[in-house]
């Protein structure tokens, strides 16, 4: 049997599509991805040989009344293309994990009679969920409190897929890190920006070490700083002489977080699942461009629970940005107390079933699992 996944174009959606497809996969179900033709992450998927198609779609500006209505126009245009790819895959269903692609292969789907699921992976939905969970048969949250924003009835707690290899191998580096914990030479900060980076916390860390030249032989730094950015910042620690691991772009962040005492991020669904998983305290500072505030309202969530602090970008500054490392190096304490609030969070918000058992419950009765 056969399902379709439908993800938007960045790592948020893609990754726990491909978790869940993976899982699917033991069970004799195979997955096909429907991507935006755009996206850069196209041989995630592929690279494990899931099929994928493509749709030329785009988002919907809210703001620019001529652009939004050639992408809504573009999104009606694909219905043919659509059509073709459910005759295709046949599919027993359909998931969505969010963005604007899935919102027509949804639609027809379920004109066709296939049922649907939208995993919503931020705190308060988009326009595109909020749509399709009128016409959904299951909707999967990733927090118990976004259950008041859809249907009745409809939603399952599964929480946010993470990447085995990551839990993995922040565990294997994990034990390491706590078996040396008393000679632990330096505090180790993680900063990156999404999975494409971010030009505005690079530049704040950037121009942040030249007030942290006192404490360079104690503190250690890893950076991802996406592709764009990485040949200046490079050179920033280059020129300051921090201890520190530079890095354009990594499918192996699971070590850097093992390895890390806090985390420089923004505040994407798919970070903020990992954060909290991995028990990680952090410096949160949302993308202020996110629809709908999604990522401040992430940030928030963590904050108000003990489990990270929070800068908002128009207030961000290497100063500000200075005191807050400086006081979580000085207080052990505050790292612990942030640590155990986030394990606290985990345990609360445990998946009451995982994405690809709630996909099993729309296969047809004939269906049985592999043993």
């Amino acid at each position: 049997m056969k399902i379709i996944m439908c993800c938007g174009g960045t790592g948020g959606h893609v990754y726990p599509a491909l978790v869940t497809a993976r899982e699917l996969r033991k069970r004799d179900v195979e997955a096909v991805f429907v991507l935006p033709k755009r996206t850069r992450l196209a041989s995630v998927p592929a690279r494990e040989n899931f099929k994928v198609e493509f749709l030329d779609v785009r988002g919907v500006p809210r703001k620019n009344l001529f652009n939004a209505c050639a992408s809504l126009a573009g999104i009606a245009f694909s219905f043919p293309r659509v059509l073709e790819i459910i005759a295709k895959v046949n599919p027993f269903a359909v998931a969505g994990f969010g963005s604007y692609v899935s919102f027509p292969v949804l639609v027809l789907a379920r004109l066709l009679g296939v049922p649907v699921l939208i995993h919503e992976q931020n705190l308060v939905p988009g326009l595109a969920n909020k749509i399709l969970s009128k016409i959904s048969n299951i909707i999967a949250i990733s927090f118990p409190e976004s259950e008041q924003y859809f249907p009745a009835g409809k939603t399952v707690l599964t929480g946010n897929p993470i990447r085995q290899e990551i839990l993995e191998s922040a565990g294997d580096t994990g034990r390491v890190s706590r078996a040396t914990a008393g000679r632990k030479k330096y505090f180790t900060v993680l900063v990156f920006g999404g999975s494409q980076g971010s030009r505005s916390i690079n530049r704040v860390v950037a121009e942040s070490l030249g007030f942290l030249a006192d404490r360079k032989d104690k503190i250690k730094f890893i950076h991802i700083t996406g592709e764009n950015d990485y040949g200046w910042v490079r050179h920033f620690y280059d020129k300051t002489a921090f201890h520190c691991e530079v890095v354009p772009y990594s499918e192996n962040i699971g070590k850097y977080y093992a390895e890390s005492d806090v985390v420089i991020s923004r505040a994407g669904a798919g970070t903020i699942a990992e954060l909290v998983a991995l028990a990680k305290p952090s410096i949160l500072i949302p993308f202020p461009h996110a629809t709908e505030s999604h990522q401040y309202l992430n940030a928030k969530y963590l904050f108000d629970r003990g489990c990270a602090a929070l800068i908002e970008e128009e207030k961000l500054s290497p100063q500000l940005l200075l005191i807050m490392v400086e006081k979580l190096m000085s207080d052990p304490q505050k790292i612990k107390d942030m640590e155990n609030s986030c394990r606290a969070l985990s345990r609360i918000n445990s998946p009451e079933k995982y994405i690809w058992e709630a996909l099993l419950d729309l296969a047809p009765s004939t269906f049985c699992l592999s043993p």
